[in-house]
């Protein structure tokens, strides 16, 4: 199942795929320290990702042949007898590089350690409000939980690796007084308005570092994880399998969001840039909605739901491991009161998404916030289409 983008950006040929390494063809001696956000220029999505800088030092070097220091978008421009044409334009960046692309490493992983849950919050207030309540909840649960608890545990790896995929959208920029001796691009159609891009080479070695050294090792130990908490079926972790599934469906959608924005920024009449990757991605879709189809029984539009769903409170003492459902009725719901009320309050609106999503005006909204998390609320669910790109020679289709 895929969870992120597997692939380097082709910022650079010196090295294949997602190879944490350093440059070498220093330009001198001197590092710089600089500051760096990400930022969303999506016209659905206008924020940063974190507040929290992520800080580490940069040297100049010599650019060779496949070095990539330009950014590319795309200016409309109204001509004098009122039609609208698109023209293209550049913007060349200093040639700057991770001054140890090694020692940055570990800078990453503090980074995500510490920043994650503070991360969700902050995007949850620019999310569409059912996505908001669901982030929130998530950290809320998090903290119910004691220090020490395998739940807790893994819910703390899980948002981690949801910031980590996070990071590999948006557009990074040089978020403190460093700036590289850039200015602001005087364009009113340049995506990052007055913000300074980082330098292409730093771009692609910190796409590397957290897809190899971060993502790549979560996902192979969460996934599986998941997939026997799932197998288990303890219904005192019934909300943590739904808000997972939840945060991993939404993000989904914001994924395809991502890569049409990039398509768009640079020139492509395709809908998606990395369209295999797309078509992984919403295929993980269908997995993780069998996973859960299988594992949810009755749901509050039932008429038993009352006694089908215990109210409990959040255990007091550390547990070691996910619990054995025997004894405890293995298709049954344990939720507190917030995320009883959470679940009841967007069920039923939920089921009437869906049915809009399953029309043909809306079959292919992938880019929705709600298009496959709404798949989690209807009975008799069926594994749906997801996007396809032919050959290049082939339009666009969905499988």
């Amino acid at each position: 199942m895929t969870t992120f983008r597997n692939g380097g950006l082709n910022l650079t040929r010196r090295w294949e795929g997602t190879t944490v390494q350093d440059v070498g063809d220093w330009k001198d001696s001197k590092t710089i320290e600089i500051e760096m956000k990400l930022f969303y220029t999506s016209h659905m999505h206008r924020y940063d990702l974190c507040d929290v800088p992520l800080k580490f030092h940069v040297r100049a070097f010599i650019p060779t042949k496949g070095d990539v220091v330009s950014r590319k978008w795309i200016k409309k421009v109204k001509l004098p007898d009122g039609s609208i044409v698109f023209q293209k334009r550049y913007v060349h960046f200093p040639p700057f590089a991770l001054a140890d692309a090694h020692a940055t490493v570990e800078i990453f992983r503090d980074y995500f350690e510490k920043n994650a849950i503070g991360a969700m919050l902050h995007v949850a207030q620019f999310s569409h409000p059912v996505v908001r309540e669901h982030f929130e909840a998530a950290v809320e649960h998090l903290y119910s939980l004691p220090d020490g608890d395998v739940e807790k545990f893994f819910l703390q790896k899980f948002i981690k690796l949801w910031f980590c995929v996070r990071f590999t959208t948006g557009t990074d920029y040089l978020s403190g007084t460093e700036k590289l001796g850039c200015l602001p691009v005087p364009d009113a159609d340049y995506p990052l308005g007055d913000r300074i891009s980082v330098p292409r080479m730093i771009t692609a070695q910190g796409d590397s570092i957290i897809v190899s050294r971060l993502l790549r090792p979560l996902t192979q130990e969460l996934i599986p994880e998941l997939e026997k908490i799932f197998r288990i079926g303890n219904p005192d972790n019934w909300f943590l399998l739904y808000v997972c599934t939840f945060i991993l469906l939404s993000e989904i959608s914001f994924s395809c969001q991502d890569r049409r924005r990039h398509a768009q920024e640079n020139w492509l009449k395709q809908k998606y840039t990395l369209p295999e990757f797309v078509g992984e991605l919403q295929f993980g879709t269908n997995i993780i909605l069998c996973y859960w189809h299988y594992y949810r029984t009755m749901d509050p539009m039932d008429d038993g739901w009352d006694v089908f769903c215990k109210t409990i409170q959040p255990p007091t003492r550390p547990r070691a491991e996910i619990e054995s459902a025997k004894g405890k009725g293995k298709k049954r719901v344990h939720l507190t009161h917030s995320q009883r009320a959470l679940v009841t309050r967007h069920w039923r609106s939920m089921v009437e998404t869906a049915n809009m999503m399953d029309t043909p005006e809306y079959r292919e909204c992938y880019e929705h916030p709600l298009y496959f998390v709404c798949q989690m609320y209807t009975k008799g669910w069926q594994i749906r289409d997801h996007y396809k790109r032919g050959p290049p020679d082939e339009p666009e289709d969905i499988a």
